[in-house]
């Protein structure tokens, strides 16, 4: 068996092969050809048509072998039924990557899988890599290697200004989607790969790949199913941010999705699943990814929340889950001071819960909100408050306020009757804090102060 190719060995391609490439105006095969030439790829293009001399202006040879030289890669775009042996004729011309875009196979039953698993085989064997099938192809907008037909990259201009930015996705219609979305939005998307099934390369392994390069800055997924434990490790090892919108997580959604129902977030132990906490930022709608891609280089918001409700701490531990934040660690001195504050049966911990006595005792939310605003280890406080009736409101506007007016990043959650505490909100908008209804519009505008912040 030849030694095989890393997936990220895709990005050196310098020879590109389009098997099913045609002048007509159908031909997803033409369509690559045409957008490697319009995005300034920096190597060579090879359209491979068993009859035509040339597709749209290059010089077309009849098989892959015919080209001649080497061939990096080779995108297949031919009906699923002359799929397997487009692969074998590449694989046989020495192509290190093969890109297949047909679909029909193990999303459509035990002989797709089959045929998927035996293509996968003949990779192997052969030292390449196999991409798909059933993807739309990957791009890097530095070097013009557009290998896609998506026509996300029909938009003038759109990735223009490429950076440090990679989107990952198993779904190919939903990875360019994202991908425009964040161009428009002026991030600075330089990568797309999209998996498909993942015969061979997984969403996993690229993730790590792209994460590991020095000029990678952030990477945006959209999974149907988690990345493996190997390439979790070198995801935490490079200390790239990555933030991953989680898909197929009921039933219905995994029995749509191949690679869910090979492995899905449900099927976690316990320990994989603390490694992807630890390691990936998770959201589960596209705002939330987009956030993370718009945090860059910025590491996500350290978080401490203090409530005066116990369901509220767990919602706002819930919104933080699956947004681009953590939840502060606390310093030991931290939770020193605080045992020293609050009564006994209290439980330091992040959520800070102090409890209804505050409705007695007013400066048990004022000085333990004073001592979490001075822990390093805070970038932001959430303050989710529920019926806090006045004097108790006023008193608390006045410590939030300070603790605004000082620098600290906060925002505040009251879920409670206006009537209660009619001027609360009013006198918190005089210090630039809006008071949301729950929590995670809070921890949204946390996040997008945290940004806007490390941006400027």
């Amino acid at each position: 068996m030849s030694t095989r190719q890393a997936p990220q060995s895709i990005w050196d391609s310098r020879s590109v092969a389009v098997i099913g490439a045609s002048d007509r105006p159908s031909s997803t095969g033409g369509r690559v050809v045409r957008a490697l030439l319009r995005h300034g790829f920096t190597g060579t293009v090879h359209p491979v048509h068993p009859t035509a001399d040339t597709v749209a202006g290059q010089p077309a040879t009849a098989t892959v072998a015919d080209v001649g030289s080497t061939v990096d890669l080779a995108m297949v775009l031919v009906p699923s039924e002359s799929v397997r042996g487009a692969v074998v004729d590449c694989l046989d011309a020495g192509v290190s990557h093969v890109i297949v875009g047909a679909s029909g196979f193990a999303e459509t039953g035990e002989r797709g899988a089959s045929i998927e698993a035996a293509m996968a085989a003949d990779a192997r064997a052969a030292g390449a890599r196999l991409w798909g099938p059933n993807t739309i192809g990957v791009a890097d907008f530095a070097t013009g290697l557009a290998a896609t037909f998506s026509p996300a990259l029909d938009a003038t201009g759109l990735f223009a200004d490429p950076g440090g930015l990679a989107v990952v996705s198993h779904s190919g219609g939903l990875g360019y989607g994202i991908a425009g979305l964040a161009a428009e939005a002026g991030l600075p998307v330089r990568w797309v790969a999209t998996t498909g099934n993942e015969a061979d390369v997984t969403a996993g392994e690229v993730i790590a790949d792209l994460a590991e390069r020095d000029d990678c800055r952030n990477v945006i997924a959209f999974l149907e199913s988690p990345p493996d434990r190997a390439s979790l490790d070198r995801i935490a090892a490079s200390s790239t941010p990555v933030t991953v919108l989680r898909a197929a997580r009921s039933r219905n959604g995994i029995a749509h999705s191949v690679t869910a129902t090979r492995f899905a977030w449900a099927d976690l132990t316990s320990e994989h699943r603390d490694a992807v906490q630890d390691t990936l930022t998770i959201t589960d709608d596209l705002p939330g990814l987009l956030a993370g891609a718009a945090l860059g280089e910025a590491a996500p918001p350290r978080v401490a929340v203090i409530t005066t409700s116990g369901g509220s701490g767990i919602l706002a531990a819930d919104a933080i889950d699956v947004a681009p934040a953590r939840l502060a660690p606390l310093t030991d001195l931290t939770r020193a001071e605080l045992r020293s504050e609050l009564p006994d049966y209290a439980t330091v911990d992040n959520p800070l819960d102090v409890t209804a006595t505050v409705m007695t005792d007013p400066t048990l939310f004022t000085e333990s909100l004073a001592i979490l605003a001075k822990d390093p280890t805070v970038d932001a406080i959430l303050v989710c408050l529920c019926v806090l009736a006045e004097p108790q409101a006023s008193v608390a506007a006045a410590a939030i306020g300070a603790v605004a007016k000082a620098g600290k990043a906060i925002a505040v959650s009251r879920s409670g009757a206006t009537a209660h505490a009619p001027g609360f909100a009013a006198l918190l908008a005089d210090v630039g804090v809006t008071v949301h209804m729950e929590p995670s519009a809070a921890v949204h505008a946390l996040v997008t102060g945290h940004r806007e912040r490390k941006s400027s």
